[in-house]
């Protein structure tokens, strides 16, 4: 539950939940819920935030995930407040062009990259392409030889930091992504003999919802040696891309005494599963100390480049529907895990009762969607006001890969509202209908 203001969510005298000035009661009654509401004002804030974090890192830049939320006024936002763009594919690709991003602007990664998006990236000269294989080397080197032009490349290396907290519970699989660090020098050589590709970047990403500033820093400490190891090699590298990584600073709260019996065994030796979060200034503060450590011990001034997505527009956007259904200790919502796809199982975002705030959140109760799948669970157990049908619900932090990861699994996607600085509510994706769903099927 939400218990406290913060970013541009407000609870007021009356119970209800202000979303950047909005009612989250009165615009159920206006907007034919479940929709997405997102906001310009909060995404503006959390982007000024992190070029402040790292302000004192001469010539910084931000290259915004763009796969984490490609909703048109969002890119178009970040766009016109100088931010670039680091696509995965030409469907991010497509988004950043739509948007305006000048290919100058764009760097790709993708451990899978097609030809024909190869092919598109190299025409319109983006930044930079990041490799990922000796064989994606030689098929743009191949592709850039038969257009006879010079590209951009970077090398993606795995710094093999110390796990995440969470791997000791899942494993992430990120050690399929780039070139372990001990092997990444002997590639960036063959890369380097490559006549078409200029190789003068350096990438890595070290994780999801990373808590601990150490693991950058322990990272950049080890990219700063590798960069240096190149140069003596006569490799120069110009660009250290960090990756992103970074926390949504409101989804804290590890759940997962609610789902399982071991977890809770856990807690009751005292061992603590959730983890404070460090502020964007933090890591930028941990992560701005270890580039001018690194900067001044090796005597290497490489560029630092960072690719933030969840922190940037998690907490821009709410989820808002209705409690369709009250049945025993069970409330049915018209949304469910089709629209939030990326509910970590160890992660539960907050949630409101707009209207209700004010009263005793006294019992218990789990909240589900709509859909026949035993897994459109919310909630469990969560502590909630007397309810009854219709009451409106919404769900915070429903900003990061909501939408690109939803499905249409018995329910069609809905609809994205958009608040402008200017408090104007814009519709920024349509309501799907089932025709919608169905119309590439063939009869």
């Amino acid at each position: 539950m939400i218990k406290n203001n913060y970013g541009v969510v407000k609870i007021n005298a009356d119970g209800d939940i202000y979303f950047d000035d909005i009612s989250l009661k009165k615009i159920t009654d206006t907007y034919e819920s479940p929709f997405f509401l997102m906001s310009e004002n909060q995404l503006r804030n959390n982007y000024n935030e992190f070029l402040k974090a790292f302000s004192k890192i001469p010539n910084f830049e931000i290259f915004y995930s763009v796969k984490t939320n490609f909703e048109s006024e969002v890119l178009k936002t970040l766009k016109d407040m100088g931010c670039g763009a680091e696509i995965s594919g030409g469907q991010d690709f497509l988004a950043t062009q739509k948007a305006g991003f000048h290919t100058n602007k764009i760097i790709f990664d993708g451990p899978c990259k097609t030809q024909k998006e190869i092919n598109d990236t190299i025409d319109k000269k983006i930044h930079c392409l990041n490799i990922e294989s000796i064989h994606e080397a030689n098929k743009i080197e191949q592709i850039a030889s038969e257009k006879n032009v010079k590209i951009n490349v970077g090398i993606r290396i795995d710094p093999l930091v110390d796990k995440n907290y969470y791997d000791v519970i899942i494993d992430t699989y990120k050690r399929k992504f780039g070139f372990p660090i001990n092997t990444a020098c002997e590639a960036a050589e063959i890369i380097k003999n490559c006549p078409h590709l200029n190789l003068m970047a350096i990438h890595m990403h070290i994780g999801s919802q990373i808590t601990n500033t150490i693991m950058y820093v322990n990272a950049i400490n080890k990219a700063f040696e590798f960069i240096s190891t190149l140069k003596k090699k006569n490799i120069i590298i110009e660009e250290l891309n960090i990756g992103g990584g970074y926390p949504a600073q409101s989804i804290r709260n590890i759940r997962l005494s609610r789902r399982l019996k071991l977890a809770q065994i856990i807690e009751k030796f005292g061992i603590k599963l959730e983890k404070k979060i460090p502020s964007i200034i933090d890591f930028g503060e941990e992560i701005t100390k270890a580039y001018k450590i690194n900067s001044q011990k090796y005597n290497i001034y490489p560029k630092i480049i960072t690719e933030p997505g969840r922190s940037i527009v998690s907490d821009i956007s709410v989820i808002v529907g209705k409690l369709k259904v009250i049945k025993e200790n069970w409330a049915f919502a018209d949304f469910g895990v089709n629209d939030l796809a990326e509910n970590m199982f160890f992660a539960e975002r907050d949630f409101g009762i707009p209207g209700k705030m004010t009263q005793k959140f006294t019992k218990k109760i789990n909240i589900s969607g709509p859909t026949l799948s035993t897994a459109d669970v919310i909630y469990l157990n969560v502590d909630v006001p007397e309810l009854t049908p219709n009451d409106t619900i919404a769900i915070f932090d429903a900003g990061a890969y909501s939408i690109p990861r939803s499905t249409q699994f018995t329910q069609p996607r809905k609809a994205v509202y958009f608040i402008t600085k200017n408090k104007q509510i814009k519709l920024i994706r349509s309501q799907e209908t089932y025709e919608d769903v169905l119309k590439n099927q063939i009869w």
